[in-house]
């Protein structure tokens, strides 16, 4: 009748965005913080690949909503890894462990 467990996901989606919205007015205004331009464009991009794969799930045949989320979790563990990798050198901490692990 109230769209069971979807309607559910989204009521707390949409509650946790309000809360969000909340949150950073009051820390905006309070302590004048913003948000990095490169962290509104990774989370950008995260959403879309997010509510693709939701939406496909939800509205299209099974194998081809399985297919549209198996390339949408693959671009966002891809675009993840990259990013961690800037920030972290990961690429450079595997090395440096494969080293050690060989020796």
């Amino acid at each position: 009748k109230y769209a069971g467990l979807t309607g559910l996901g989204i009521s707390f989606l949409v509650g946790y965005l309000l809360y969000t919205l909340q949150v950073y007015i009051l820390i905006y205004f309070k302590y004048g913080f913003t948000f990095l331009s490169e962290f509104l464009k990774i989370f950008t991009i995260q959403l879309i690949l997010g509510t693709v794969c939701f939406l496909s799930i939800k509205y299209m045949p099974q194998i081809w909503s399985f297919t549209i989320a198996m390339i949408m979790i693959l671009m966002s563990s891809v675009l993840s890894v990259k990013e961690l990798d800037k920030r972290l050198g990961l690429k450079a901490l595997w090395l440096d462990f494969k080293n050690r692990s060989s020796n």
